[in-house]
């Protein structure tokens, strides 16, 4: 009779387990229909709306994008063939861009604030950057082993560069003001394409190497701790340093204090005759360059002052 009793309380506990799994799985099933929904059409599409208010639709600096991806785990917003408009960049042509993508890091402690990582390629080249945001402060650590020049040609106006260029680079901001700085850009395959500038026909350099270190020596002044452009076969070579004011409100208004060392091969100066008014073999040192300096702003160099040897 016992045994007939516990088989049936048994029998009676299985069933109430069995309902209760059941039931729990229902509700795991409604929780995740509900959870999906949420996320694939209420967040999401906040997020595009919202993206496409701030950058798509933005009057003053409109960015236009074919196609936008947006990922949950460690958030992350993929843009593709996007076009930046030239307004934002000031620029005569818009910038062409394959692909933008940020994603959300874990958090920075050193210094403190949301971490992101970030990648932006075109056909030519392929830029990384992570960087750290607190609430007025921003650090950027960019670094690319190849930027083609073709990326950055619309940036240069009228004036031409050809050439592969690795690039690292630090930089803190402030309250939008540039609090700290250290760049790094060289290239082995420099050159500069035949074009005219202002009224002279200039022949195609092929110069080869191409150095640049520069760090900020306080919010508004970077030093060119060197720049050097050439080797010694090249038809110039150049050895440049010097400090720059910047013009936050207009870069290319930026004051620049220079010394370069230049010398030009016997063939440059035959090619390109117009030197010999100009230079002063006087004023040449042994080994044949020129010490020359430039005062003025990045849009207008003024005109460069020779100086004498060891001046």
């Amino acid at each position: 009779m016992n045994t007939h009793t516990n088989s049936e309380n048994l029998n009676e506990s299985v069933y109430k387990s069995s309902k209760t799994l059941v039931f729990g799985l229902i509700l795991a099933a409604v929780f995740s229909f509900a959870l999906g929904f949420v996320l694939n059409f209420s967040v999401e599409d906040k997020l595009i709306s919202l993206i496409e208010t701030n950058v798509k639709y933005n009057k003053q600096c409109p960015t236009q994008y074919k196609r936008l991806d947006i990922g949950y785990f460690l958030p992350k917003i993929r843009m593709f063939d996007v076009s930046v408009s030239s307004r934002c960049i000031k620029t005569q042509s818009n910038l062409k861009l394959s692909r933008i993508e940020s994603s959300f890091s874990f958090p920075s402690f050193s210094p403190l604030g949301l971490s992101l990582e970030s990648k932006i390629a075109d056909k030519y080249s392929k830029i990384d950057i992570t960087s750290v945001h607190a609430v007025s402060d921003h650090h950027f650590k960019i670094h690319s082993n190849k930027i083609n020049s073709k990326t950055f040609a619309p940036f240069l106006k009228d004036f031409k560069l050809a050439g592969n260029f690795k690039v690292d680079a630090n930089i803190a901001t402030k309250k939008k003001n540039l609090e700290d700085l250290a760049v790094k850009v060289e290239s082995k395959d420099f050159s500069i394409p035949s074009q005219m500038i202002q009224g002279f026909d200039l022949p195609t350099l092929n110069l080869g190497n191409f150095l640049l270190k520069a760090k900020s020596l306080s919010k508004k002044k970077i030093e060119i701790e060197e720049l050097v452009i050439g080797k010694t076969n090249s038809p110039i070579r150049a050895k440049i340093s010097g400090t720059m004011d910047l013009d936050k409100y207009n870069m290319m208004r930026s004051k620049i204090d220079l010394i370069a060392n230049v010398k030009f091969s016997a063939s440059f100066i035959e090619s390109f005759s117009i030197l010999n008014l100009f230079l002063d073999p006087s004023k040449a040192d042994k080994q044949g360059f020129y010490s020359i300096q430039i005062n003025g702003t990045l849009s207008n160099p003024g005109k460069p002052k020779i100086l004498a040897p060891n001046q």
